[in-house]
């Protein structure tokens, strides 16, 4: 919890899911690109709001919120994710308005000492190198990509070679099932890892 970000809730300011882009990295093949996610970023905030009287919720939801989060890794019920996932709507507008604005001030001052990020969006953090979160306190994981192409918000190919697939978002290959703008990032990013291999075999 940082209280900087509560004094401000009074504010009129941004609200919504947050996303932003440094359009100059966009449409550029990024090597070694990390991901730090945070872990139900937006239900997190809702219970730290809840806990400081700033939000109302009944007490059982309240419970049930709290145990998820708690036991986040054990926990495989989709009823339960379903739940988690789905709250932020069935909270009133004011209480909505201030989870994102949380968020959005969080998000904010991340970027004003950060001068090496690619894009965030919602809960996510694409950037390059090590990231500054001074005190922060949010859980989150990390990822580590080889290669990653953003054509726009929400629009991205990534590729991380543990996994040995591409991932991709925002190009509608899954609801028209057609070849997609993505299909050239992935064929630029595969030419990039043979010639990666290429050269480590000649060095």
């Amino acid at each position: 919890m940082i209280q900087r970000y509560i004094d401000r809730l009074g504010e009129k300011g941004s609200g919504g899911f947050f996303v932003w882009l440094d359009y100059s990295m966009s449409c550029k093949i990024l090597k070694n690109v990390k991901v730090l996610c945070f872990n139900k970023l937006y239900p997190t905030i809702l219970m730290i709001l809840y806990k400081k009287g700033i939000i109302n919720i009944p007490e059982d939801d309240a419970k049930k919120m709290d145990h998820y989060l708690n036991n986040i890794d054990l926990i495989k019920d989709d009823i339960d994710r379903m739940f988690v996932n789905g709250y932020y709507s069935k909270i009133d507008i004011d209480g909505r308005y201030k989870i994102s604005y949380y968020a959005y001030l969080m998000y904010e001052e991340i970027l004003e000492k950060n001068e090496n990020i690619i894009y965030i969006d919602t809960d996510s953090i694409y950037y390059i190198d090590n990231i500054d979160l001074f005190d922060i306190d949010l859980p989150f994981k990390i990822e580590e990509l080889d290669y990653f192409v953003i054509a726009n918000k929400k629009r991205f190919v990534q590729y991380n070679s543990k996994k040995c697939i591409f991932e991709e978002k925002g190009f509608g290959r899954k609801t028209t099932g057609l070849s997609t703008k993505s299909d050239k990032y992935i064929s630029e990013i595969r030419a990039e890892i043979r010639s990666d291999k290429l050269e480590k075999i000649l060095n």
